[in-house]
């Protein structure tokens, strides 16, 4: 996906600074997935196509813990094939996505240009490479957890307060 494509519907309300996105991977021990750190700086926290919510990384920061706990307890994917498994995520994954269906985005701190869908209504996680627009546009274009969206919207979140 071409962030250039990307329509916003107002201008950027959460904008993340450089120092923001490094402070955020710094605290987390690990890199952003390529293209992450430009999104977040040029968008914010937001929905593209008004189905995957990126998330800004104060609060990626602010999820990790509480969402790694989740994944440990509620865990049901099967990661075989995905080069990932299913203890490194539960430890040290890092959600940086969803759709308002419930699918999810991560990475592990090893290699965070193999993201990981969670589908909710799917036992089997999905890696997608080479960072957040090959990820936003498997999920917008591929058709395989919604329909296919042509609508390239942004619609970004108001800053946490």
């Amino acid at each position: 996906m071409d962030l250039d494509a990307l329509q916003p519907t107002s201008p950027p309300l959460s904008a993340a600074s450089a120092a923001e996105v490094a402070g955020a991977a710094r605290t987390l021990g690990t890199r952003f997935p390529a293209g992450y750190g430009e999104f977040a700086q040029r968008f914010g926290s937001g929905a593209v196509g008004d189905i995957v919510r990126v998330y800004g990384p104060d609060r990626v920061v602010e999820m990790t813990h509480e969402w790694r706990e989740r994944v440990r307890e509620y865990w049901f994917w099967e990661t075989e094939g995905t080069g990932v498994t299913r203890e490194q995520l539960q430890a040290r994954g890092v959600l940086v996505a969803d759709t308002f269906n419930g699918d999810e985005v991560c990475f592990v701190d090893s290699a965070p240009d193999r993201c990981v869908v969670l589908p909710r209504d799917s036992d089997n996680a999905v890696v997608v490479t080479g960072g957040m627009a090959n990820v936003l546009t498997w999920l917008l274009e591929s058709g395989e957890l919604v329909e296919p969206v042509t609508a390239l919207t942004f619609d970004p979140f108001p800053a946490a307060d």
